[in-house]
C-alpha cells in the first residue's frame, strides 16, 4: 500500500488560494451543528468563533450576538472573512494563544469542523483547551467537533442507488485496511493522515477519551452528537463527533 506522507504544517494547506476559495463559499450548517446551536445560542451573547475558516458559521453565530469575533491562524482565511462580512470582526490568531482576550469574557465558544484536531502536537491542543476555559465565563459552553478514532467504514447516503452503495463499500474496504492496524484505533486516540484535507495530520479520539481530556482541562461534557445525526449513530461509521462542554468550577 502506498504511504502518503502527512503534512505537519496544516497552516500551509489552509493558506492555499483554492482551499481559501472553497471554504469562503461554504454557507451551510450540519444537522448536528443546528441541534447544538439551537440548544445553546441565546440573544445577546459574546461569541468567539475559533478556526473560523471562510466564515461558514459566522452569519448564524453573529446574528443575535452582542459581540462576535471570528479567529483563524491562516491570514488568508481571515482576509476572506473580512471581504465576505465587512461588518464583523475577524482576527488572525492561534487558538492556543488567546491572550488578547480577558478572563471570563465570552458566553459561547465554537470550534467547528474539527478545527481543534488540526492543532498539533498534543501540547498545542491542550493549551488551546486551557485558553478556551480561561476566556469563557463560569458555567458557559464550548461547542466543538473532533474526528472519531473508531471510524472504520464509510456510511452510504440515505436511499443511495446501488452503484453508489458499491462505491461506498469499495472505499470502506480500503479505509478499514488503512485504519485497523493503526495505533490510533486501538488506543482510542492519536493522529491520522486526513486524505480529504490535503494529507494534513489530524488528531482523532473516541467520546470516552474526549470526556477524560475535557475533565482534565476543566470542562464537563454534556452532549455527544455524531456527524450522521439525525440518523442512528453507528460508532464504526461515524466520521466525527460534535461535543458540548461546560466550564467547570475549579475544584
Amino acid at each position: 500500500m502506498r504511504v502518503i506522507p502527512a503534512v505537519h504544517d496544516n497552516r500551509e494547506y489552509y493558506s492555499r488560494p483554492e482551499v481559501v476559495a472553497n471554504y469562503g463559499n461554504a454557507d451551510y450548517l450540519t444537522a448536528a451543528e443546528r441541534l447544538l446551536f439551537d440548544r445553546y445560542l441565546r440573544d445577546g451573547m459574546r461569541i468567539l468563533d475559533l478556526g473560523v475558516g471562510g466564515g461558514r458559521t459566522s452569519a448564524v453565530l453573529a446574528r443575535d450576538a452582542t459581540e462576535y469575533i471570528g479567529i483563524d491562524y491562516a491570514p488568508a482565511m481571515t482576509a476572506r472573512c473580512r471581504l465576505r462580512f465587512p461588518h464583523l470582526r475577524f482576527e488572525t490568531m492561534d487558538a492556543a494563544d488567546l491572550s488578547a482576550f480577558a478572563d471570563d469574557y465570552f458566553d459561547l465558544l465554537v470550534f467547528s469542523f474539527n478545527g481543534l484536531g488540526y492543532l498539533n502536537p498534543d501540547a498545542q491542543r491542550l493549551r488551546a483547551l486551557a485558553e478556551c476555559r480561561r476566556v469563557l465565563k463560569p458555567g458557559c459552553m464550548l461547542v466543538f467537533s473532533l474526528h472519531n478514532a473508531g471510524s472504520l467504514l464509510f456510511r452510504p447516503p440515505v436511499a443511495a442507488a446501488w452503484k453508489t452503495r458499491l462505491k461506498v463499500a469499495w472505499h470502506s474496504g480500503w479505509r478499514l485496511l488503512r485504519r485497523i492496524g493503526q495505533a490510533c484505533f486501538w488506543r482510542g486516540e492519536g493522529y491520522l493522515v486526513d486524505r480529504a484535507v490535503g494529507n494534513t495530520l489530524v488528531f482523532a479520539s473516541t467520546p470516552a477519551r474526549v470526556q477524560a481530556m475535557l475533565a482534565a482541562a476543566g470542562f464537563a461534557l454534556l452532549d455527544v452528537v455524531g456527524d450522521d445525526h439525525p440518523r442512528r449513530n453507528i460508532p464504526c461509521m461515524t466520521r466525527w463527533y460534535y461535543y458540548s462542554a461546560r466550564k467547570s468550577p475549579i475544584s
